[in-house]
């Protein structure tokens, strides 16, 4: 799965805050599904339940219509362990493991490259496409994390140009009107998913929020809940992400 560098995503974020979420750790092994068990104040537009949390691991599932997501924090390892299964849960389709101290391992030295200073051509350099971007006023784009993204080129004429991204796949259109309300819907389903994962940010510091995120890319909410911990700031957060992707996702479809 492609995903944007955490350098990356330190930029977007601008340093949001500085201050770092102190959040458990993990590690997993196959876990019996029992698709009956819902925690009915995490169930919004998916099925998510907690099966387990204590002082060893969190285990956390969400059911899908395409398929059951079942993600295991070991508390001790700090390994996250995502195991996919099929609509009945009894065929494991993929298991998948992050060592999540080497996340935020990664996510230290991208906001330590944030905070030096750029060498004499880089900051020429940076210096050169703000001021052209200063300059370009007729441009209007989002990138996320998610990789849910737009970019507009407007013209005079009125033939604006469209370039949007739902996770690896893309398209670029010329605005009509057959299309017009679509492309809105769009991109502001796009502009909620960068809220959203601001406002992990926000709630958890940024080198949880870029641990946090990474694992969502790979688990979707459970994978994301089961690092962040069950309920509080950041698992309304990234209901908020998870809502917001599945909009984009709908008219990205639907633009033609």
């Amino acid at each position: 799965m492609k995903k944007k560098s955490f350098y990356a995503l330190t930029i977007s974020s601008a340093l949001l805050l500085s201050s770092t979420a102190a959040f458990a750790e993990e590690s997993s092994t196959n876990v019996k599904i029992d698709t009956n068990i819902q925690d009915s104040s995490q169930d919004m537009n998916d099925k998510v339940s907690i099966l387990k949390d204590n002082t060893s691991e969190i285990v956390v599932k969400e059911v899908k219509e395409d398929g059951i997501t079942v993600a295991t924090k070991d508390k001790s390892t700090n390994i996250l362990t995502i195991q996919k299964y099929d609509v009945t849960g009894d065929e494991l389709l993929s298991t998948e493991s992050l060592d999540l101290n080497e996340l935020q391992a990664s996510a230290l030295e991208a906001q330590k490259a944030q905070s030096e200073p750029l060498p004499e051509q880089l900051q020429k350099s940076s210096m050169a496409l703000q001021s052209a971007t200063a300059k370009k006023t007729t441009m209007s784009y989002q990138n996320t994390f998610m990789n849910r993204e737009y970019s507009i080129s407007f013209f005079k004429d009125g033939k604006n140009n469209w370039r949007i991204r739902s996770d690896d796949r893309r398209k670029s259109v010329t605005e009509k009107k057959s299309n017009r309300s679509n492309l809105t819907h769009f991109r502001s389903a796009v502009e909620r998913v960068n809220n959203g994962e601001l406002a992990v940010i926000s709630a958890a510091g940024l080198t949880a929020a870029l641990t946090i995120l990474t694992a969502f890319l790979s688990g979707g909410l459970a994978a994301g809940i089961a690092v962040s911990g069950a309920g509080g700031t950041v698992t309304t957060a990234l209901y908020t992400v998870n809502s917001a992707i599945s909009d984009a996702d709908y008219y990205f479809n639907r633009v033609r």
